[in-house]
């Protein structure tokens, strides 16, 4: 198991925006800059999320669960540190799944012959995750050391791994018809704000169950942050704001 040591909280004002209220879910974008986040500005923020996962997970014990995102692994640095550090890291390969895009399935010769035509790249076939499945000091290694490139996905979960991936399975391998793409070992959801603007209480518990998701959205230019239970008093006690309450 790892979890994300308490640290003293951020030392400037951290400005959220609230991007879901589906009770009991909530949803906030913490904005940056740009990715790769500069280094100094990831370490504020980073100390703010760090703050605020230890504070939410003080009454419960939490697993944590770290992925990578290869199409946001485009930074060299990126990729040469994950080259040396793959040994210890250990990944394996998923399939991320966006809740409410079309299934990864092939081109179409109609696609194909579109794209050629207006001299464009294909859609993307698929949207590749790597778990890290080292030791617990892994994860956290990677948390810290891969955040500012914007290429996680995070769970802290009371599930175990193999019941969370059964949880993500349930959820997004039935609208998979493509037997290339539905014989990953497992799934994870791909979620960016405006996948939250048509979510229901009853899809955040089917895609994420009791987990608080972080992921870094390039979509999105910040980091969302999805919990089942509320976290404006944890967020300004880390010192947070949130914008738009």
């Amino acid at each position: 198991m790892a979890t994300i040591a308490p640290q003293s909280t951020a030392r400037v004002l951290i400005q959220l925006e609230k991007v879901v209220d589906a009770a009991p879910w909530q949803g906030f974008l913490l904005p940056v800059s740009k990715f790769p986040v500069p280094v100094e500005e990831y370490e504020q923020l980073g100390a703010f999320m760090n703050a605020l996962i230890a504070r939410t997970s003080a009454s419960r014990k939490l697993n944590m669960e770290v992925f990578l995102q290869l199409e946001q692994l485009g930074d060299s640095e990126a990729r040469a540190l994950l080259a040396r550090q793959s040994h210890d890291w250990v990944p394996e390969v998923g399939l991320g799944v966006w809740p409410d895009r079309p299934a990864p399935s092939a081109w179409t010769q109609e696609e194909f012959m579109s794209a050629a035509a207006e001299n464009k790249r294909p859609r993307p076939l698929m949207y590749q995750v790597f778990q890290i499945t080292g030791a617990a000091q892994a994860r956290q290694e990677v948390h810290k050391k891969m955040g500012r490139f914007g290429a996680l996905v995070e769970f802290f979960t009371t599930m175990e791994t193999d019941a969370l991936f059964e949880h993500t399975s349930d959820a997004l391998l039935p609208g998979i018809q493509d037997p290339t793409y539905s014989s990953y070992p497992f799934f994870v959801p791909l979620i960016e704000r405006k996948t939250l603007a048509m979510a229901t209480p009853k899809m955040l518990d089917s895609w994420i169950g009791d987990a608080i998701y972080l992921r870094f959205s390039f979509e999105d230019k910040g980091i969302l942050i999805i919990s089942p239970t509320p976290l404006e008093e944890a967020i300004a006690g880390c010192g947070g704001r949130v914008l738009n309450e």
